[in-house]
């Protein structure tokens, strides 16, 4: 027979994901220093009441209600959007943005997900939140670069169908609340990291097979295929892999099958 105490973790990680369900659905109005001072409660109870037969059921207890607070806590302070309350929507303010990802949404715009590092208003703001930037194709901002640039931010529009995806929800899960276009920007450093480093081996292979001769739907097909990036793909292709059931070929691309077969060749070339 399979006992609580034979599981600890399943006994706090419940409590924890119960936490954050509840902070989600119901916005409990907590702060990550109660949850913090629960916990120091909590310690002490055990160094001067561990000994107590009597009061075992009330550490369990109170273990349960210390992680609960402990995940609404986390999922508040992570999940916050009292940062970008200053922001007025539709009015044009001046910003410093990192480019963080970008793909092509079309030949003429590419889409790029930026972290603003601060903005300016009447006065400057040292906020850090996500927005989506649309740029012409003749930008030449990638990953990894610092630049300073003049836009208007516009909330993203949520859902008034139910039942339905929720585009904006989705996107707040990654802390991103804006939406904003601009085409003239200063760059102000490129910052060297493994991100901008992939970025720019991407954007190799993709001039490799331009270079080939491929473009349009075969361009977009074995740029998903093998660098996993769907934003090259139009919607008429898009429409026939969903219709012949076949998305999931891009979903796990065959770059990513070539890793994991390196990986396990590699672990088990020591085998007879």
């Amino acid at each position: 027979m399979l006992y609580w105490t034979q599981i600890p973790f399943v006994r706090i990680i419940i409590p924890f994901v119960f936490g954050i369900i509840l902070q989600k659905y119901l916005l409990l109005d907590l702060s990550i220093y109660w949850s913090l001072a629960f916990c120091l409660l909590l310690l002490v109870q055990y160094i001067f009441f561990s000994k107590n037969y009597k009061l075992r059921y009330h550490f369990g207890v109170n273990v349960f209600i210390a992680f609960l607070l402990t995940g609404a806590a986390i999922h508040k302070h992570f999940n916050s959007r009292t940062h970008t309350s200053l922001i007025s929507n539709n009015v044009e303010i001046k910003w410093e943005g990192l480019v963080i990802e970008k793909s092509s949404t079309n030949g003429k715009t590419n889409k790029l997900i930026c972290k603003v590092n601060k903005y300016f208003d009447s006065t400057q703001y040292q906020k850090s939140f996500k927005v989506i930037a649309y740029v012409p194709d003749t930008s030449k901002l990638d990953v990894g670069d610092v630049f300073l640039t003049q836009s208007i931010f516009k909330e993203i529009p949520k859902n008034t169908i139910p039942n339905i995806f929720d585009y904006s929800e989705f996107l707040a899960n990654r802390k991103i609340y804006y939406q904003t276009y601009f085409k003239g920007n200063k760059l102000i450093e490129k910052q060297k990291s493994l991100t901008s480093f992939a970025a720019q081996l991407r954007n190799s292979i993709v001039k490799i097979y331009e270079k080939a001769g491929l473009t349009d739907q075969q361009l977009g097909v074995i740029i998903a295929l093998t660098l996993g990036n769907k934003s090259y793909l139009d919607y008429e292709t898009r429409s026939y892999f969903a219709k012949a059931g076949a998305m999931h070929i891009l979903a796990v691309s065959g770059l990513h099958v070539g890793i994991v077969f390196l990986i396990f060749s590699t672990l088990l070339r020591v085998l007879p």
